[in-house]
C-alpha cells in the first residue's frame, strides 16, 4: 500500500471538524427517501445525482437543493434531518461540526421561532458529536427578508446556535444592503460567515471582508487569482471553508488539478475542509483529504488543515484545547505510528 493509500485509510479514523455543511444537503439518503413520501413529492436529491452526470452546473444544484430544502416543513422533520446528517458524520469519524440551515424556507413552511430552536437543541442534544448550527439568511430573497430573519434568529433562545451564514448567489444584490442585518445578529453574540468567490471574482471575497466583516468565508477559492486579497486574507487571518468536491461537481473547476486549496495553504492562508453537500455531491470528509493528498498535500500538510478546522470553529479556547489534544493523539497513534509523516 501506498504513503498516501496509507494515510487516507488512517485518515478515516483520526477525528475531524466539519464546518461547512447545509442542512438540506448532509442527510442520509433513507433520510430524504423517508421526507419525499411522508409530503408526497419526487425525491428531489435521487434525481439530481441522476440527471447531473457530466453537466455539472451551479443552477442544476440550487434547484435540487432548494427541492430537499423545502421537504423540511416541521419539528419532527428538522429533528429527522438533523439527526439523519449526524449520522453521516460519525460515519466519517468527525467529533465537532456546525451545520447551516435554511431559515427562510423553515418560516415559509410555517415553523416558529420556538419550534425551530427546540428542534435545534433537541436534535444537538442527541449526537455522539458536537453539534453546533449556522443559521443562513439567505441572500437571494433580498435585504427586507434577511433583515426579517436577522431580528428573529437574534432573539431566538437556542443553546447551540453559534451563528449567522449568507449563502445563496453571489452579485444578486449589493452586500451593503446586508451590512444592518449581519451586524444585528453579532450584537446578539453571534458570528458571521460568508459565501464568496465561489463562482464569482476575487472581487466577491474582497467585497465580503469589507462590507460583512466575517469570521470566516465559504469557499473563497476565487481569492487565489488575486495576490493582493491572497495576502489580505493572510494578514486578518480569515479561515476559507473549502469543498473540493463541491467545486468539481457544480463545475467550478473542471478538474482536480487545477483547483487552489493547497496553493492557498502553502501561501498562509487558513483553508480547512469540508463537503458542502454530501448528499448531492456524494462526497465525504476522508475524501475531501483524499483530494488534497492527491494534490501534492503531504502528511504534515494534511495535519495543519485537520488542526485548522478545530481551530476555525465557533468553540471556546478551551473545547478547541481539548480536539487538539484529541487529534494529536490520534494522529501519533493512527498515523505517525505507519510511518506516514
Amino acid at each position: 500500500m501506498g504513503r498516501g493509500a496509507g494515510l487516507v485509510e488512517a485518515l478515516s479514523r483520526v477525528p475531524k471538524a466539519e464546518l461547512h455543511l447545509h442542512l438540506a444537503g448532509a442527510i442520509g439518503e433513507e433520510a430524504a427517501r423517508r421526507l419525499s413520501e411522508k409530503h408526497g413529492v419526487p425525491d428531489a436529491a435521487h434525481l439530481y445525482r441522476s440527471a447531473a452526470g457530466d453537466r455539472p452546473s451551479f443552477d442544476r444544484f440550487l434547484e435540487a437543493y432548494v427541492g430537499v430544502a423545502t421537504l423540511i416543513r416541521s419539528r419532527d422533520d428538522l429533528v429527522l434531518a438533523g439527526l439523519s446528517a449526524g449520522a453521516r458524520l460519525r460515519r466519517d469519524s468527525v467529533v465537532y461540526a456546525e451545520i447551516m440551515f435554511d431559515v427562510g424556507t423553515l418560516v415559509r413552511g410555517g415553523m416558529s421561532a420556538s419550534a425551530i430552536s427546540g428542534a435545534l437543541d433537541e436534535t444537538a442534544s442527541r449526537h455522539g458529536i458536537e453539534l453546533r448550527w449556522i443559521a443562513d439568511l439567505g441572500r437571494d430573497d433580498g435585504p427586507e427578508a434577511v433583515e426579517r430573519r436577522a431580528r428573529l434568529v437574534a432573539d431566538m433562545e437556542c443553546r447551540s446556535l453559534v451563528g449567522v451564514a449568507m449563502g445563496g448567489r453571489e452579485g444578486v444584490h449589493d452586500l451593503r444592503r446586508f451590512a444592518a442585518a449581519f451586524e444585528r445578529a453579532r450584537e446578539a453574540g453571534l458570528a458571521v460567515t460568508v459565501h464568496a468567490g465561489e463562482f464569482g471574482d476575487a472581487g466577491g471575497v474582497r467585497e465580503a471582508i469589507d462590507v460583512l466583516r466575517p469570521d470566516r468565508i465559504g469557499h473563497g477559492v476565487a481569492a487565489a487569482s488575486d495576490p493582493a486579497i491572497v495576502d489580505e486574507l493572510r494578514r486578518r487571518g480569515i479561515p476559507l471553508d473549502v469543498s473540493i468536491g463541491s467545486n468539481l461537481r457544480t463545475g467550478a473547476y473542471r478538474r482536480l488539478a487545477d483547483h487552489p486549496a493547497l496553493r492557498l495553504h502553502r501561501e498562509g492562508v487558513v483553508v480547512t475542509l469540508s463537503t458542502d453537500d454530501p448528499l448531492l455531491f456524494g462526497t465525504s470528509l476522508t475524501g475531501e483529504y483524499r483530494d488534497l493528498i492527491a494534490l501534492g498535500a503531504s502528511a504534515g500538510e494534511v495535519r495543519e488543515i485537520l488542526a485548522a478546522g478545530f481551530r476555525a470553529a465557533f468553540i471556546t479556547d478551551g473545547e478547541r484545547r481539548g480536539y487538539l489534544e484529541r487529534l494529536d493523539g490520534a494522529w501519533r497513534a493512527g498515523v505517525s505510528a505507519r510511518g506516514s509523516s
